[in-house]
């Protein structure tokens, strides 16, 4: 009996390995893929989810019924969100503005519930998190069926893309494709995260189309790459912001609602706070704005930005483009690290502010090295205060004391020891501090350094002379 339970607990063993092992593998119950012309429930690549019949045709609501709202709205079911896998082309061709009737940018809302007004999101969907991605389970959907989130855009609809739930994307294509080389503005090309926790992960690629033709990440071309806003586009939202960048190339990116126009207006407004962190192998082309993104934007609450890699250009604006809504808010930026060869300024807002400026901004270089803190702080025109790191001394042979800046220049900040009339450090003539309220004097190429030579010299042949008489003193 022994033997023969010997045998057959193995035998056992193996059976059911086979019969596990004969169940055709589909994803769990948490992930669904979605593809351009899917018929499927979307368990599998080979059963993707497609868009719903609503979604053939142009309506208000037609959004609904694209895949990527279905899916959402299937993983809602579990009361835990999950992951959405992009498996092939998934293309957005409408937005809620009809394009008949669109004059510029219509936003394609990335949550299956209708929800009206724009600040109340919190639904059945909202609250929960998914993960957007083109990579699952060790294979690639990108380079084994070209799987990307295209954005049809014409000259008369713009699409922008509206995410209204907590979201994660890694790993994925963003395609933005222009039919027409029209109506390329700031505003009608928008990334936004409508205040939900959003974190674009490693492995998000941004590209650009203009009839057909692939445009380069450049400066020249920023235009034709979204913005990113970790508020909205234009809509009054209530609530804070909470925004992580790794990766993407975008044009500006903006912590607080994007903001409409370019003077002070009641769309953009945001009740709360802004915080974001820009890091990784991120781009920014246009720049980077703690606040509002454009000068008719506005925030209510601080906003906080942290700055731990990436790249940027442009300009870099601690408060925003657009300012406050109130007079006690202020701004902070940490920077940590990151590329800044392209910024032109490092300013405590916008030029041509259309709302109340920030009551305090801080910089924050504690965390950079001392070569790098000195690159950083000579890109500030004006900040109310910089912290540096141990053993930082500006480029300058400032006396102790800090002096304020003057009140007729937004030179030196205050906190800095950086003096009204600052000179340029010997060692290296091309780094100077910001922004300085009079020109340094320049040193004189032969003046006290050749008088200094000169007195070296005539010693250094009075001991030689009283050298050689002492030798032929000796000798004699």
């Amino acid at each position: 009996m022994k033997k023969f339970a010997k045998f057959l607990i193995p035998m056992l063993a193996l059976i059911l390995v086979a019969a596990f092992c004969a169940i055709p593998m589909s994803a769990a119950d948490d992930v669904i893929f979605v593809a351009d012309g899917g018929t499927g429930d979307g368990s599998s690549a080979d059963s993707p989810m497609g868009n719903g019949p609503g979604y053939a045709t142009w309506s208000i609501e037609a959004y609904q019924e694209h895949s990527l709202n279905m899916a959402i709205a299937k993983l809602a079911e579990n009361g835990k969100g999950g992951t959405i896998v992009i498996c092939g082309p998934v293309t957005v061709n409408y937005g809620r503005q009809k394009e008949s009737d669109a004059k510029g940018a219509s936003d394609f809302r990335l949550q299956p519930q209708y929800t009206e007004p724009a600040d109340k999101v919190a639904d059945t969907f909202s609250h929960l998190n998914y993960t957007f991605t083109s990579v699952y389970n060790g294979v690639d959907y990108r380079t084994t069926n070209n799987a990307a989130v295209i954005m049809e855009r014409t000259a008369a609809q713009c699409l922008c893309m509206e995410v209204r739930v907590g979201s994660t994307w890694e790993n994925i294509t963003y395609r933005v494709n222009n039919t027409a080389d029209r109506n390329q503005t700031l505003g009608n090309n928008i990334f936004s995260c409508f205040n939900q926790k959003t974190v674009i992960g490693e492995g998000f690629v941004v590209e650009a189309f203009v009839e057909g033709e692939k445009k380069e990440p450049t400066t020249e071309n920023a235009l034709y790459f979204p913005s990113l806003s970790a508020g909205s586009r234009y809509a009054n939202l209530t609530g804070d912001t909470d925004l992580v960048v790794k990766s993407g190339t975008w044009n500006h990116i903006s912590g607080s609602s994007f903001g409409f126009g370019g003077t002070s207006n009641t769309n953009g407004k945001l009740e709360g706070n802004a915080k974001f962190e820009f890091g990784g192998t991120a781009v920014a082309l246009g720049g980077i704005h703690g606040g509002s993104g454009q000068t008719g934007g506005s925030l209510s609450g601080n906003c906080e930005t942290i700055i731990s890699g990436g790249t940027i250009n442009g300009t870099v604006n601690i408060a925003g483009a657009g300012g406050f809504i109130g007079t006690e808010s202020s701004a902070k930026m940490t920077i940590t690290g990151g590329d800044f060869t392209g910024v032109d300024s490092i300013n405590d807002y916008g030029v041509g502010l259309a709302n109340n400026p920030p009551k305090f901004t801080m910089l924050d270089l504690s965390g950079l090295t001392v070569e790098a803190a000195q690159t950083v702080y000579n890109l500030v025109s004006y900040v109310d205060e910089i912290v540096t790191p141990d053993g930082f001394a500006p480029a300058t042979s400032a006396p102790e004391t800090t002096t304020a800046a003057p009140e007729t220049t937004t030179a030196a900040p205050e906190t800095t020891p950086a003096p009204e009339t600052t000179a340029a450090p010997e060692k290296d003539d091309e780094t100077t501090a910001p922004a300085p309220s009079a020109p340094s004097a320049p040193k004189a190429e032969g003046g006290n350094t050749g008088l200094i030579i000169g007195i070296v010299v005539a010693v250094v042949v009075v001991i030689a002379v009283v050298a050689v008489i002492v030798l032929k003193k000796k000798k004699a």
